[in-house]
């Protein structure tokens, strides 16, 4: 990729069209879909894996979990193995991002466990 003017883009940066406006965010909500052996757990750390850049994250609240067999959105703490819920994460530095509904490549991320490096789930950005 070659630009016209100076400009310094690293990987993992997002090149818009002139006019539109991309805001790094700070925190995220999304739909989770838990695989790993340990719950996630509120005030956790882990890595979340957008496109090509990894980010530190904080679990800042488990939102509700799903109850697979009604859709029902019930209270939760945590979520263990095959459980999905919605999880609100706070990022340690701002990620361009949209929602999966109306982006799929970046509304989409995984989640890595900071101590194993084991993914752990994967996520919808809503």
């Amino acid at each position: 990729l070659t630009l016209n003017d100076n400009i310094d883009i690293s990987r993992g940066d997002m090149l818009v069209h002139a006019g539109e406006e991309t805001t790094g965010e700070k925190s995220l909500t999304a739909n989770v879909c838990w695989i790993g052996d340990e719950p996630l757990e509120k005030r956790k750390k882990y890595i979340i894996k957008h496109t090509t850049r990894q980010v530190k994250a904080l679990v800042d609240n488990v939102d509700f979990k799903r109850d697979i067999h009604t859709l029902e959105e019930q209270d939760a703490d945590s979520l263990a193995m095959n459980e999905i819920g919605q999880i609100t994460f706070k990022l340690q530095q701002p990620l361009n991002c949209d929602s999966y509904a109306d982006n799929r490549a970046t509304g989409s991320f995984i989640i890595i466990d900071s101590f194993t490096n084991n993914t752990v789930g994967a996520g919808m950005i809503v």
